[in-house]
């Protein structure tokens, strides 16, 4: 998938967003959604920051987040609890990446967080 060539920080981003989704299908970040539902886009910001700064590849390569912004839904469903968004973000290293998250309803009320940058 990555040449030699690839930008180390591109590896890194495709890295976390691996670890965060298997992390997270073991229900390591599991949120309360207060009524039930799933937050907005914007509203999953704060999350989408404790997530990343919680990842191991993050820490590793002392990555945060400065900045979000943009955020916006791609897709939303409802009905089976799936909402998928995108933002840009601008990280401690001074590079910019878009990251695209996703929120998963659980039956429990809460919700999980997952993102893989592009």
């Amino acid at each position: 998938m990555f040449s030699r060539k690839s930008p180390l920080l591109t590896r890194v981003l495709w890295g976390l967003g691996f670890m965060v989704a298997i992390w997270a299908a073991g229900a390591a970040w599991l949120h309360a959604a207060g009524d039930g539902g799933l937050p907005s886009c914007t509203d999953a910001a704060p999350e989408l920051h404790r997530v990343f700064a919680e990842a191991p590849a993050s820490r590793q390569h002392s990555l945060t987040i400065v900045e979000s912004s943009d955020h916006r839904e791609v897709f939303a469903d409802d009905a089976s609890g799936v909402r998928n968004c995108e933002a840009a973000l601008l990280l401690n290293s001074g590079r910019q990446a878009i990251v695209q998250y996703g929120l998963r309803a659980r039956e429990s009320g809460g919700y999980l967080i997952t993102f893989e940058a592009r």
